[in-house]
């Protein structure tokens, strides 16, 4: 898989490119400011939906595309995969019309996968990056949900049942956090906290399951790849932190039941704080190196 061709309108500073991407080895190269980072993002932009950098899509549209009638910005690219050739465009649209209220419109995002409109999340996984950037030492040295993130990204482009059930994961953790609150304010909905128990588990469990598998699969590739690295003789390793193991009565158990022992067991914090407190949204991954977390004890050389 390669991407062959990268088409931008109106992205950050480019008011135009057409690029062929033969499949081989390119390095950017050229003075400050000239657009080499913004590239970069619009690829990685193409292949997760997400950008790594900005805080909205509206800031990827570019200044230059204020002077048409309707500013818009658009990544397209063409890969090959498996044979095939396939394409993929992300179009971000920003109608100046305002609302009754006088609000501006919402951004409207337009996905295409081979010309036919798609979701986010059927799109995403075409396309495969991976971007390293001065920032993701954080990845080490930051909080965990820059970890959680680099995991979700990660497992979403090359599993599209992983995107799916951590989406729905996340919709059934706001209906739950939300009747925990109105349990804690003493409104009588407590019979439904079984069946939203049932759903957090049930989607849960495959996102546990398969970030388990990945953070020892890369765990070994990095203990395998780090003494290359290093004259010093250091052994890293990759441990997945969660919370469900830490909270379940049987730490042997299969997830899906050590998952349910851990709510029990944190049933009445829980309903004080109106807040769910085991599960993969509060999970971590560490860095071990020579046994001691680097998040902590590794220096910034280490770190990187």
């Amino acid at each position: 898989m390669y991407l062959s061709h990268l088409s931008l309108e109106y992205f950050r500073n480019y008011t135009r490119l057409e690029a062929d991407l033969p499949a081989r080895v390119h390095v950017l190269s050229g003075a400050n400011a000239q657009g080499k980072t913004n590239l970069l993002e619009s690829i990685y932009y193409l292949s997760t939906t997400k950008s790594p950098l900005a805080g909205s899509d509206r800031e990827l549209i570019g200044w230059a595309a204020e002077e048409e009638p309707i500013p818009y910005a658009r990544v397209e690219g063409l890969l090959q995969r498996g044979g095939a050739e396939h394409s993929l465009s992300i179009t971000l649209v920003n109608d100046p019309a305002e609302t009754s209220n006088g609000t501006p419109t919402p951004l409207r995002r337009q996905i295409r996968v081979d010309g036919v409109p798609r979701r986010a999340i059927d799109a995403v996984g075409m396309l495969n990056a991976v971007l390293f950037l001065p920032e993701d030492l954080a990845l080490v040295g930051g909080p965990p949900g820059g970890r959680r993130r680099y995991l979700d990204v990660t497992l979403c482009q090359i599993d599209p049942l992983y995107c799916r059930s951590l989406s729905r994961y996340n919709r059934v953790l706001a209906q739950r956090n939300a009747l925990l609150r109105q349990i804690r304010e003493g409104r009588p909905n407590g019979s439904q906290r079984d069946y939203w128990d049932e759903e957090l588990v049930r989607l849960g469990t495959y996102v546990l399951d398969r970030r388990l598998a990945a953070v020892e699969e890369l765990g070994t590739l990095a203990g395998e790849l780090h003494p290359a690295m290093t004259v010093t003789g250091e052994r890293l390793a990759l441990t997945y932190q969660g919370t469900v193991g830490a909270a379940a009565t049987d730490p042997d158990a299969p997830t899906a039941e050590r998952f349910r022992s851990a709510l029990d067991a944190s049933r009445r914090d829980e309903t004080a704080r109106g807040i769910t407190l085991v599960g993969p949204h509060r999970d971590d991954m560490r860095f071990l190196i020579n046994d001691r977390d680097a998040t902590t004890y590794g220096s910034r050389g280490q770190q990187r």
